[in-house]
């Protein structure tokens, strides 16, 4: 919590600097770059986090190979989501020679991130501090990088580098530290068994966190075809602010992700009970800021962008509900984990991607980029509360998220969904 919040402000406040010198223009083309570049970089991450974490509970004996073999995944997938994402950018911007560059330069970011499999370890102990002040130190280092940046009047390409820069160097302290601990594993530690397995495993998790980056991230490259450079730059100004925001249910989902995989193994009862705490405390922090944001969105925008981004408003006033939403995901995502439906965690994010697809053709050609906010909202609430409700394997799922949005134990509604 103490990791996300601290980032969530820095973020935010260098963000809105950068902005200003940029200019809607300048920050939208670099907005496209990072969004095409975690569009594909999602393959990179092959869904494996969840995976590999709950594997290294139930098979601490297997660590090095599960470890080596995750390591080699997320390095072959990385590679190949580099390519794929420069050749996604010359189809869709043909020509557009500083479009192929800023992309190249932070997908390059999937390399790096193949040693988040350092995290993985770390998190199976529930020892988050190791990783937490490796990836801090550098994240400071970039942030105050990037206001010299400005100072030096850099182009854009030198903020992607910076972007990539974080990563590069975030990972050499991880692995410093993991070889301090005596816990390195490398390459050769990996199997054809744990490769098949962690692949049949996380294939459905793969579609799944595409299918949902596609509905956060498609939103700016369609404005990009659709809008132009400077819709993206209104566009990803409100969105750097509610999205800062989802570091905390992913943090706090993370942290207690063993503890709830260990519940589970106890009774069922115990680990639906720990799982309606932990969604309930995300929605209810989630909620409070929905309200603020959505109050007071103009005047944020005023305040940190200025007044060439006044447009903006109105997307943070609609954006800001998707962090509630969200909130609901994340302790969601867990329970389909821990019980085993990677399946449908891949239907729910389909749907949603294809629900924002389909509705940001309809609306942005009429409402532009408040239009584009609508149809991430209604991909989202599609993909969270509208398919857990149409599959009945899912419905359990559905009763602990309506309870979540209640303040109090609603022991009459849990009896009620029950029968």
């Amino acid at each position: 919590m103490g990791d996300s919040m601290f980032r969530m402000g820095a973020a935010v406040l260098v963000n809105a600097y950068v902005a200003r010198y940029l200019s809607p223009a300048g920050f939208g083309i670099l907005s496209f770059g990072a969004a095409m570049a975690t569009l594909v970089t999602a393959i990179a991450q092959f869904g494996m986090q969840t995976v590999v974490v709950r594997e290294l509970i139930r098979r601490p004996q297997q660590r090095t190979e599960i470890l080596g073999s995750a390591l080699v995944l997320r390095l072959a997938a990385g590679a190949a989501s580099i390519l794929l994402a420069v050749g996604a950018t010359a189809v869709l911007r043909p020509g557009d020679r500083q479009a192929d560059l800023i992309v190249l330069i932070v997908a390059a970011i999937a390399l790096p991130r193949a040693w988040d499999v350092i995290d993985y370890d770390y998190q199976s102990r529930i020892e988050a501090r190791p990783v937490v002040i490796a990836r801090n130190v550098s994240f400071v280092m970039f942030t105050l990088l990037r206001p010299l940046l400005v100072l030096l009047h850099a182009p854009v390409e030198a903020f992607a580098f910076a972007l990539t820069g974080e990563a590069v160097f975030a990972a050499v302290l991880m692995l410093r530290r993991w070889r301090h601990d005596g816990l390195m594993v490398g390459v050769g530690a990996a199997t054809r068994a744990e490769l098949r397995d962690l692949v049949v495993m996380s294939w459905p998790l793969v579609i799944a966190g595409l299918s949902m980056i596609v509905y956060m991230r498609i939103d700016a490259i369609m404005l990009a075809t659709m809008v132009g450079d400077i819709g993206v730059g209104l566009f990803s100004a409100a969105v750097k602010i509610s999205e800062a925001l989802y570091f905390i249910p992913s943090a706090v989902v993370a942290t207690v992700a063993p503890a709830l995989t260990a519940a589970l193994g106890r009774s069922r009862a115990e680990h639906e009970r720990q799982i309606l705490q932990v969604m309930r405390f995300l929605v209810w922090i989630a909620l409070a800021v929905a309200v603020v944001f959505a109050t007071f969105s103009h005047l944020i925008i005023l305040r940190l962008y200025g007044a060439a981004y006044a447009p903006a408003a109105a997307v943070l006033s609609i954006h800001a509900w998707i962090g509630v939403l969200m909130a609901i995901n994340m302790a969601g995502s867990q329970w389909l984990i821990n019980e085993g439906y990677f399946h449908y965690n891949m239907y729910q994010t389909l749907a949603g991607a294809v629900a924002n697809i389909g509705l940001n053709l309809l609306l942005i050609p009429r409402y532009g980029i408040v239009g584009s906010a609508m149809a991430s909202f209604c991909g989202q609430f599609v993909s969270v509360m509208l398919m857990p409700a149409l599959m009945p394997k899912t419905w359990p799922l559905f009763k602990l998220q309506l309870a979540g949005l209640v303040p109090l134990e609603p022991r009459w509604l849990l009896t009620r969904f029950s029968r």
